[in-house]
């Protein structure tokens, strides 16, 4: 006999089943508890103060991820004006769907343990606080799970890919890539949107080296993979992080970008297979020690998350903010320059009759990787500004004694499997480590700012430095010095033309995490591309 409870008749016997509204009363309490009652721990005696503010308190403040500095801003202030208005508090404990995080603004104070407690683990602290490569259902998931598809794996594959032999062999190809690039700029009178040129350009050098060497050499196939890619990039709000199979419309966004991409590695793959067509990048490697297509798909999609989201807009912004001061831009230059001569000229190579990818081609990794004291300090500062987010970490006490030591963040205990933010903007944009924060002054290093515990970061420090370090700065370099010696008058210009002053330039919006995208138009002007001459 069919349950009274699905029974529906004309006479409606679901209104009237007092087991349905019972079990629709259970629901309601329960959807209702868990909206807005936190976990009993944010609320916990200790010297942190809890966040009590959020609409729904279940859940924690949405803002963590929509407007994530200008809530950090609400809760502590601006840095750049501690050295006259102190931190309204040292520390806040936050609720994020159940997930108890402690956010420090006090890098002197946390920095040491943040970096090197073996307590805390890398890994899972972005698992659940970072919603990088999206999560399907499985029945959307268009490649099926797979064995070897992790993040051991992943990791492992990302070193591989990005060692010094790869890099080395790799060269010629990524320095190709950028004079072709280069070579597509006007002939005269350019003005380059930084998101329509450097962007693009970066992405492919990322491709050359993470991706499939098939996408990389064909600039249309670049492109198209490069919306799907920002499709997943820049949904990564709170619904996408916490609920990521729940169909909210910027997780679908995400699920589709994911979706568009996989398809396009997948039936690159397949074809690859199909024609026993044998390529030199890292993903044959793969294919030659049995690697399934899962594996592969997360390795291209995740290694390009990591490779291309700091690095476009580093690569962009370095040369807005050093083309608003052409004294430095020339001298910037001119180390460029005295660096390529100097190697030609021990080659036995004509320095002025090689073309401009003859001079950066024939480069070997430990040049690039050598000694450019002017142009790294304009490089750091520029991370600097540009890296103010939050790190994560989350509390992790394993069998291993060397986990299971206390805790302390901001002067309170954190406990097993609760989390840990850095905020970057604490220590890179705090005027109590910095003299105005805000300007762009390469020289502040040589004073000795930013050289204490966890003030300058912003490659991770202690026992998680950045993976893609070095190939970060190489591919970065290299488009530098490229730009450079190809359009020495470059200035910095609103879209217009007109020039700005160097305290005037535009900083990237500060919620713009990932696209960067400036507070006011800029691009980069120049009179003649040189190689169009």
């Amino acid at each position: 006999m069919a349950s009274n409870f699905f029974a529906v008749s004309t006479q409606g016997t679901l209104i009237t089943s007092s087991t349905f509204w019972s079990a629709a009363a259970s629901v309601v309490a329960l959807l209702v508890w868990n909206l807005f009652r936190a976990p009993a721990t944010l609320y916990r005696a200790g010297s942190v103060k809890p966040y009590r503010s959020s609409l729904l308190p279940g859940l924690g403040p949405f803002q963590l991820y929509s407007q994530r500095n200008s809530w950090l801003r609400s809760v502590f202030g601006d840095p750049e004006t501690w050295h006259e208005t102190p931190p309204k508090q040292n520390g806040v404990r936050v609720n994020s769907c159940s997930h108890i995080m402690t956010v420090t603004n006090n890098p002197a104070q946390d920095g040491k343990t943040f970096f090197n407690d073996r307590g805390l683990h890398f890994n899972q602290g972005y698992e659940v606080m970072f919603a990088g490569i999206p999560e399907m259902p499985s029945w959307l998931a268009p490649t099926p799970p797979a064995d070897d598809a992790g993040l051991d794996g992943f990791v492992q594959n990302l070193k591989q890919a990005i060692g010094a032999k790869r890099l080395q062999t790799t060269i010629p190809e990524m320095m190709r890539c950028i004079v072709v690039n280069l070579k597509e700029y006007p002939a005269t009178d350019g003005r380059l949107d930084v998101h329509k040129t450097i962007y693009p350009l970066v992405f492919q050098i990322s491709v050359l080296l993470i991706g499939l060497a098939e996408h990389a050499r064909d600039v249309n196939t670049v492109k198209a993979l490069e919306g799907p890619f920002w499709s997943f990039a820049d949904n990564t709000g709170f619904m996408a992080t916490h609920f990521p199979l729940l169909p909210w419309p910027s997780t679908v966004k995400k699920w589709i970008g994911a979706i568009k991409m996989s398809t396009a590695i997948r039936t690159t793959l397949e074809q690859r297979k199909k024609d026993g067509r044998r390529e030199n990048d890292h993903v044959q490697e793969m294919i030659d020690r049995g690697a399934s297509a899962r594996s592969i798909e997360d390795f291209v999609m995740g290694g390009l998350f990591a490779a291309i989201i700091n690095s476009t807009g580093i690569a962009s912004y370095l040369l807005i903010f050093l083309c608003s001061r052409p004294e430095l831009r020339d001298r910037v230059r001119a180390e460029f320059d005295t660096i390529l001569r100097k190697h030609a000229e021990e080659r036995g190579d004509d320095y002025d009759s090689l073309t401009l990818q003859q001079k950066l081609d024939r480069v070997p990794l430990e040049v690039w990787e050598g000694d450019m004291p002017l142009y790294t300090t304009v490089f750091d500062e520029t991370m600097r500004l540009l890296l103010i987010s939050l790190l994560f970490r989350r509390k992790v006490a394993s069998a291993s004694k060397v986990t299971q030591g206390e805790t302390r963040i901001s002067n309170d205990a954190i406990h097993d499997r609760e989390f840990i933010g850095y905020w970057l903007a604490a220590a890179h944009r705090n005027s109590n480590i910095y003299t105005n924060p805000l300007k762009f002054d390469p020289d502040r290093f040589a004073r000795g700012e930013g050289k204490g515990e966890g003030e300058f970061v912003p490659w991770g420090a202690g026992r998680h430095l950045c993976l893609g370090m070095r190939f970060a700065k190489l591919e970065i370099r290299a488009v530098h010095a490229a730009f450079l010696l190809n359009f020495p008058d470059t200035v910095t210009t609103d879209t217009k033309g007109n020039v700005y002053k160097p305290d005037d330039v535009p900083l990237p919006d500060q919620e713009s995490e990932h696209r960067r995208y400036p507070t006011k138009p800029v691009a980069l002007s120049y009179k003649v591309n040189q190689l169009r001459t």
